[in-house]
């Protein structure tokens, strides 16, 4: 992918009001499977969460993207007038793993003056590079 723009992700919390029923079931089911019953938790954290999304009204080869960076390197040629990285995002999280996004970030689509570092959740939207395999 190639990004429009990408920045640092705002870091989220929520306060998370679960329903009676919902708690009574979540225990009845651990303790079925002989599994401590745990409290849920109050507060949802953003942090680490990975989401790849179609930006509704764009393009079909354009996504908002949000996840953790697994690796970083500098892109070393001149585009455009600039320097860059290219960066490699996790950008869902499957079963079997999770599924990585490597995408270009130039300076100028960079809104940060630190540039990205490894484990730092970042977000943004980007020009997905390919062809449209499901069609």
């Amino acid at each position: 992918g190639i990004a429009y723009q990408a920045r640092p992700a705002e870091i989220m919390e929520m306060k998370v009001e679960h329903n009676p029923d919902e708690i009574a079931w979540q225990r009845r089911l651990a303790e079925k499977r002989g599994e401590p019953v745990a409290e849920p938790p109050s507060i949802l954290n953003l942090r680490g969460i990975a989401s790849f999304m179609n930006m509704e009204g764009w393009d079909a080869d354009d996504y908002h993207f949000r996840g953790p960076v697994k690796s970083i390197r500098n892109v070393d040629i001149d585009m455009l007038g600039q320097r860059g990285w290219f960066v490699k995002v996790t950008v869902m999280r499957l079963e079997d793993g999770d599924v990585d996004l490597d995408m270009l970030i130039t300076q100028r689509a960079w809104q940060s003056n630190d540039p990205p570092c490894v484990g730092q959740d970042i977000e943004g939207s980007l020009w997905l590079q390919g062809y449209l395999w499901f069609i």
